[in-house]
């Protein structure tokens, strides 16, 4: 790193370092500094012998003179801080560890407790909270057990106190929650009494060459205790050279800035350097010369006594924790002893209170608990109906010592609800109790509608959900749909749910279309299915095709509507729909609705087919993506046009209205986007067209 050191002192250097301890001083036992220490004075640096003008000599001369020497005050200053700041900082961690957990430390900290005996009335204070705590739940909860076992039997329990074990342990960490935190090295370096500078700073005489604002002993505090410094302030020959110019205060920087700011920048007539540039450059190298043996020098010096102060502030902090340690430990066992002693005695008197006041309520009044069980219905059929009236099963329990009368009634999706008054449960009883009729459910809710309820006795209250039906109801339905003839049939299968035979008729009425379609299934044995099937005709094959028809089913039970349905017709695929329904006009096969002429419809559905395959085309005309015109030509308006042409025996006026559209379709070959004159999908179109065209070469 260092130039133009002679072969005798580099021979002299490295047997020194060959011979060197792993440290730099006695005292210095922290991991190995990574620097290229120089411990012997470098010999006279002869920069300055090259030049042989007056003027170039001389600066070069000044600039050595002043560069040793700043490198002897600039180096020496960094050394000796720098090397004391890895002693300290290593110092200090290697002292705070090796006392922390004094054994002797922590036992002078346990022997301090009884200068905490103030605080240890919080800790009977915490037996005696969590003694009456669990006492009062304990000793309430035996007293409801001994009732609750008592039910049934047709004894009376014993109000006899058996004061049961207990296993307190006390309340852990009560140093940390009622004193405070042991403290952290952190914590103390940033106490005001650390705040201030560590001594090396107090040091010099001389002015620092270079600011430091970190310097408490705080900034010295690494999790490994290695000080890792930086050389770039002052090891680099051109970072000090500035340095130099603007703290140094030397006689010579008058002439660097007059050499600088001459504006004729005066030349070494023999080099053809400037003068201000030989001044730079001996400034430089003989400052990188030097630098590093100063540093070395005091780094080694000062290594020792930065470790010393470290330690004997580390001391300080690692003592002072293990003491507080120490505390906190035996404060923590005399505050756990403290609690559990006091902790019996509030456990048995909260105990014997609480069983005795929860003993004597219990004797002395009813305690009543429900489930609300099921519900009937007034028609015992096995469904619950919309509108149908209701009774309700529940098991009660009287957990008390004496008995009450009930007042039961239903909430919810109930009308005509009342209140049942006239029943009674005795003391220490439980029993199901099955109500007369007390309420209607709701007639506005549909079938396999869910309707909630809530039981209430004597203000006690639970919640129940029964699904409502009819004694009929539609349990599936599906369609056989002819759109070409505008007919079809819908077929729903009609279910009893009940356990009794339908008493009237079950019918299936079907609205579509402002026409009506009823067809009579008569009656359904219990539990029994039957299909209905409901046939219509009259609907116009086209708006099957471009749109949806809704048709009603209902279910009726006499002339009473049980269930309803609706059901959509349409068509399933469009495209292939109106491509066949056109080729059935075209052969005056296809049913056009009355009112219609056939020539009408059959040019009707024509400009829809043309306007169809437009908007395909728009899709499909880019020179990219796939042809589907050759590759898949029956996804395709022409290709499946094309492929019902040639499947069916045309005749004459078929031909002639297959012609009239492949004129009007021909027309969207414009579109195609063509790449250097070729248009392959232009051509496949442009063939699937003239499949059902009278002219073979049509345009």
């Amino acid at each position: 790193m260092k130039k133009s050191i002679s072969l005798q002192n580099k021979l002299a250097l490295a047997a020194l370092l060959l011979n060197a301890p792993a440290v730099f001083a006695v005292g210095y036992d922290g991991p190995r500094v990574d620097y290229n220490f120089i411990y012997q004075e470098p010999s006279q640096y002869k920069i300055c012998e090259q030049y042989t003008g007056i003027d170039a000599y001389k600066a070069c001369d000044n600039a050595h003179d002043s560069a040793k020497s700043f490198a002897s005050r600039f180096g020496s200053q960094e050394g000796k801080l720098e090397g004391y700041l890895r002693g300290y900082s290593w110092g200090l961690y290697k002292s705070v560890n090796a006392n922390i957990d004094n054994a002797t430390v922590m036992e002078e900290g346990a022997r301090m407790v009884g200068t905490l005996d103030g605080h240890l009335q919080r800790g009977i204070q915490a037996g005696i909270t969590a003694g009456s705590s669990d006492g009062q739940v304990r000793g309430g909860q035996e007293a409801r057990n001994r009732f609750h076992a008592a039910i049934n039997t047709g004894k009376f329990p014993s109000k006899d106190i058996l004061i049961p074990a207990t296993s307190y342990e006390g309340e852990n960490g009560a140093y940390a929650k009622y004193i405070g935190q042991i403290p952290t090295v952190e914590g103390i370096l940033k106490e005001d009494s650390n705040l201030g500078q560590i001594p090396i700073y107090g040091s010099f005489s001389d002015t620092l060459l270079r600011d430091r604002t970190e310097r408490s002993p705080f900034h010295y505090w690494f999790s490994d205790g290695t000080y890792r410094f930086e050389t770039k302030y002052w090891d680099e020959g051109p970072v000090a050279l500035e340095t130099w110019i603007k703290r140094s205060n030397d006689q010579n920087v008058i002439g660097y800035d007059r050499l600088a700011t001459d504006p004729a920048a005066p030349i070494d007539p023999a080099t053809g350097k400037k003068l201000v540039d030989i001044f730079r450059e001996s400034f430089v190298k003989t400052y990188q010369y030097y630098v590093s043996f100063y540093f070395s020098v005091n780094f080694n010096q000062s290594i020792e006594m930065g470790q010393l102060q470290g330690e004997s502030l580390g001391v300080q902090i690692g003592k002072r924790i293990a003491q507080t340690k120490g505390l906190a430990k035996a404060f923590d066992v005399k505050f756990k002893e403290s609690s559990r002693s006091s902790y019996r005695g509030a456990f048995e008197s909260s105990y014997r209170n609480d069983f005795s006041r929860t003993f004597e309520d219990y004797a002395t009044n009813p305690k009543l608990s429900i489930d609300f069980v099921d519900i009937f219905g007034k028609d015992n059929d096995g469904i619950i109906q919309p509108g149908e009236e209701f009774g309700v099963i529940f098991k009660i329990t009287n957990a008390g010592g004496r008995g009450t009368g009930l007042n039961v009634s239903v909430a919810g999706n109930v009308q005509n609800g009342r209140v049942i008054d006239n029943l009674q449960i005795a003391a220490l009883t439980a029993a199901q109790v099955t109500t007369e009729l007390i309420g209607q459910i709701d007639p506005r809710l549909s079938p396999r509608e869910t309707a909630q309820l809530t039981l209430n006795v004597n203000g006690i209250k639970d919640t129940y959900g029964q699904v409502v039906n009819r004694l009929v109801e539609i349990r599936g339905a599906n369609q056989s749909l002819n759109i070409f003839k505008g007919m079809g049939q819908i077929s729903i299968d009609a279910e009893n749910l009940a356990t009794v035979a339908t008493p009237g008729v079950v019918s299936a009425e079907l609205k579509l279309k402002g026409k009506t379609y009823t067809e009579v299934a008569g009656q359904i044995a219990a539990g029994g299915s039957q299909r209905i099937i409901l046939s219509f005709t009259g609907l116009d094959p086209l708006e099957l095709i471009t749109s949806q028809a809704t048709a009603l089913v209902t279910l009726k039970h006499n002339d009473s509507v049980l269930d309803t349905r609706e059901i959509v017709l349409g068509s399933g695929n469009r495209v292939e729909d109106l491509v066949s329904y056109f080729d059935q006009l075209a052969n005056d096969k296809g049913t056009v609705p009355s009112g219609i002429g056939s020539n009408e419809r059959v040019e009707e559905v024509r400009k829809l087919v043309a306007s169809w395959n437009s908007s395909e085309v728009d899709k499909n005309s880019s020179r990219g993506g796939k042809n589907m015109y050759r590759k898949d030509p029956e996804s395709t308006i022409v290709g499946k046009l094309a492929r019902n042409f040639r499947a069916g025996t045309q005749t004459e006026v078929s031909k002639d209205r297959y012609d009239t559209l492949a004129k009007v379709v021909i027309k969207e070959r414009s579109k195609f986007k063509s790449f250097l004159g070729i248009a392959p999908k232009k051509s496949h179109y442009t063939n699937l067209v003239r499949v059902f065209a009278k002219n073979k070469k049509l345009k």
